[in-house]
């Protein structure tokens, strides 16, 4: 099975914390660009009044602003699509295995190709199956079904 989760946001309190800190980070960022070029501008030029300096600094500077404002929505919106391709599936396997927890029969953790934490799916996976075949004997899986499953997914494609 395929798993095709559309959603960007799949955890509000991990993704919103890295974006909550991607602004931060780059509100500093560009503040320390600013006090830079300001105390550049002081070192190097002609002695006059520190707000002279700081607005020709503005001035100079607004196209590099007026950049870096653009960029962000563009850096936050990929910043969200990279974080729900761990948020995602760290979401599914936290889900499979409170469902194993609590003795219910649980659905196998389906990723998307590009997704991070493919083994760690497959491991998941493969301790459901055991737990949900050792509380129900009647479900065992053959012989050699079971030394090919213990493969990672990432050893699988490297022999290929």
């Amino acid at each position: 099975m395929k798993s095709t989760r559309r959603q960007i946001i799949t955890d509000q309190v991990v993704q919103g914390e890295l974006l909550f800190r991607t602004i931060v980070y780059w509100f500093f960022c560009l503040t320390m660009v600013l006090l830079m070029i300001v105390g550049w501008s002081l070192w190097s030029g002609p002695p006059r009044p520190f707000l002279q300096v700081i607005r020709e600094t503005l001035s100079v500077s607004a196209p590099v602003i007026v950049g870096a404002v653009v960029l962000l929505p563009l850096v936050l919106v990929d910043v969200l699509r990279v974080s729900s391709r761990f948020v995602g599936p760290i979401r599914q396997v936290r889900h499979v295995l409170k469902q194993l927890a609590n003795g219910e029969e649980s659905r196998r953790v389906y990723l998307r190709r590009k997704d991070f934490w493919q083994d760690l799916a497959h491991y998941t996976n493969i301790i459901a199956e055991d737990l949900e075949t050792h509380r129900n004997p009647d479900l065992e899986r053959p012989f050699g079904e079971q030394d090919e499953t213990l493969e990672s997914p990432s050893k699988r494609s490297k022999a290929r």
